[in-house]
């Protein structure tokens, strides 16, 4: 789990530094204890599902911004540089 101890502190930002408490930083923790508790007993990469987690909601737009219709786009392209940068292989 060493990408992911290199991973949180370049999305953890994202999350603390926002008003919105449905995805805030305890938001994430939520999400990854219920990722963990779904992975249990399956055969996955718990690393990168935990990555994934993460770095779902790095870009969030409000409903009436005029890119909202992008932000999966937006949060895909800005994770690919966090993720290489943690160690994972993005190709």
């Amino acid at each position: 789990m060493e990408r992911i101890a290199r991973l949180i502190p370049l999305v953890k930002p994202f999350y603390t530094e926002t008003s919105d408490p449905a995805h805030d930083w305890p938001h994430i923790g939520r999400v990854a204890a219920s990722a963990k508790l779904l992975a249990k007993n399956q055969t996955l990469q718990l690393e990168c599902l935990l990555a994934a987690v993460y770095c779902h909601d790095l870009v969030n737009l409000p409903k009436d911004h005029p890119e909202r219709k992008n932000a999966s786009t937006l949060t895909a392209n800005r994770a690919e540089t966090f993720l290489i940068e943690a160690g994972f292989n993005v190709q």
